[in-house]
């Protein structure tokens, strides 16, 4: 089968984002809870979340942090400056083993205690990098107990983005299967037949989803 590319994504992505936007809907109100998103592999949530905050006009207000050496510091420095300025701050890449994550989880249970000075517009993102550690908890579409911390999971809004089960089956089956297998075929402008197939196809593989 082959492998879910670039096209493929593009057909997950309005699943994400309007999964990310309840989220937000979710934290109206409580802008100090943080947005844990869980990620199947392959997908990238920075470009997501930056598309819902361009929507928001708020693109210039994003973040983006990565774990290493001294990203704890960075990140308190930019949650004091963001909750004050109603910024948001993403934590990517995310894994269960990162040693970073006991900090991580005191600085969400300070903010907890201290809601009343968070602005209304500030977020803290939280995302998981879907190493396979941290994967959706089977067709539930909830994370599963072991992958992180208990109190920064109950502090937290959790969104689980990965393809339904069976979109991820059908596409990547019918990904394999001729025409959709020749790479002329995804071409913007195919060599054969009008330019509106591979549009055309893909939009046929999505709709025998199940």
């Amino acid at each position: 089968a082959a492998a879910l590319g670039t096209d493929t994504l593009a057909a997950v992505a309005p699943l994400a984002r309007d999964r990310l936007e309840k989220a937000l809907e979710d934290t109206t109100g409580s802008s100090w809870t943080p947005i844990m998103v869980l990620t199947s592999e392959g997908f990238d949530p920075q470009a997501e979340i930056l598309s819902v905050a361009q929507a928001r006009s708020m693109a210039s207000k994003v973040t983006f942090l990565l774990p290493g050496p001294g990203v704890i510091e960075k990140l308190k420095a930019k949650v004091t400056e963001a909750k004050s300025h109603g910024h948001w701050v993403v934590l990517v890449g995310l894994e269960p083993s990162w040693e970073g994550l006991p900090a991580v989880q005191q600085l969400v249970a300070h903010g907890e205690q201290a809601r009343s000075s968070f602005h209304r517009d500030f977020r803290l993102w939280l995302c998981c990098n879907g190493d396979g550690r941290g994967r959706c908890n089977g067709e539930r579409g909830e994370l599963a107990p072991h992958t992180f911390p208990g109190p920064l999971l109950e502090l937290s809004v959790k969104v689980a983005i990965e393809p339904p089960k069976g979109l991820r089956r059908v596409l990547e089956h019918g990904l394999g299967l001729h025409p959709y297998c020749h790479p002329e075929f995804l071409l913007p402008n195919p060599p054969v037949g009008s330019p509106d197939w591979p549009r055309a196809g893909l939009a046929l593989l999505l709709f025998l989803a199940p």
